[in-house]
């Protein structure tokens, strides 16, 4: 066994003494201009690999950085004088979200859901947060059931790899302060590649089909774009002389042989 490992060292050490010396030769017969261009590469590529050191340091190559702050979902009640009747619960969501990056980014949707709620509720959005800035946002919403749940909210960002992104926090029903708690804590953000309002409407145009196939066809509601006809066809109908109404147009048939016949002159024998 040492015998081996004795060859082994040896057979090594030999390969590294060649190499050495092979190189060392290659060495001493570069000229200045040789050198030149090796310590050019060498440098280059030192800063290449400075360059991706400080782009995988610099924070804005992640996620970026969003906090929900100041949230709370409230919800009045109010009274119809004319008719004496309490009105239903209007609810409605106001917060700030701050865009703690150096890049601005858009508001594109907010989306809330319960377990108790079959599907979330989605609100649209069009706000554009500044860099470093913040904006509020105040929308009303229908009635909310359960008392607790999830909310996200959909970003673009136009220089990120992501593009869109989902920032999700909790909120829970607070009701010695007759609201909704929007935590500004355990937020989140992640990319993705759909908005909440998309699978809602895969939902609904699901059941809607459903419902079009359990209807007789004379009865379907499905929507049919008006049929247009087509420019040249229109132009041939106007060149077309008007025939009248109830009129019968009779193919024309051939004349018979003993018609034609018939129809032949004839001329005496004598004149």
């Amino acid at each position: 066994m040492m015998d081996v490992l004795e060859r082994a060292r040896a057979t090594v050490t030999a390969f590294l003494s060649a190499t050495g010396a092979a190189l060392g030769a290659a060495l001493a017969r570069l000229g200045p201009l040789e050198w030149g261009a090796l310590a050019a590469a060498l440098l280059l590529f030192v800063l290449v690999a400075l360059l991706v050191r400080a782009r995988r340091s610099d924070p804005n190559q992640g996620r970026p950085e969003v906090l929900i702050s100041l949230g709370a979902i409230t919800a009045s009640e109010g009274f119809d004088a004319e008719g004496g009747v309490m009105l239903p619960k209007r609810y409605r969501l106001k917060m700030t979200v701050s865009n703690l990056n150096t890049y601005p980014m858009q508001a594109l949707e907010l989306a809330l859901k319960t377990p108790e709620m079959a599907l979330p509720i989605t609100v649209e959005l069009a706000a554009i947060i500044p860099p470093e800035g913040s904006v509020v946002i105040d929308e009303p919403l229908p009635e909310i059931t359960g008392d607790e749940g999830k909310l996200n909210l959909y970003l673009y960002a136009a220089n990120r790899s992501g593009r869109t992104y989902r920032l999700q926090t909790a909120f829970a029903l607070e009701p010695w302060n007759e609201r909704y708690k929007i935590s500004p804590l355990g937020q989140s953000v992640a990319v993705t590649r759909q908005l909440a309002s998309m699978g809602v409407s895969r939902v609904q145009e699901r059941a809607w089909r459903e419902r079009e196939e359990r209807r007789a066809p004379s009865e379907s509601g499905a929507w049919r774009a008006p049929v247009r006809r087509a420019p040249h066809a229109r132009r041939r109908e106007r060149a077309e002389p008007e025939r009248g109404v109830g009129v019968y147009d009779a193919p024309e048939e051939p004349l018979r042989e003993e018609a034609v016949r018939g129809e032949r002159l004839s001329f005496p024998d004598e004149f």
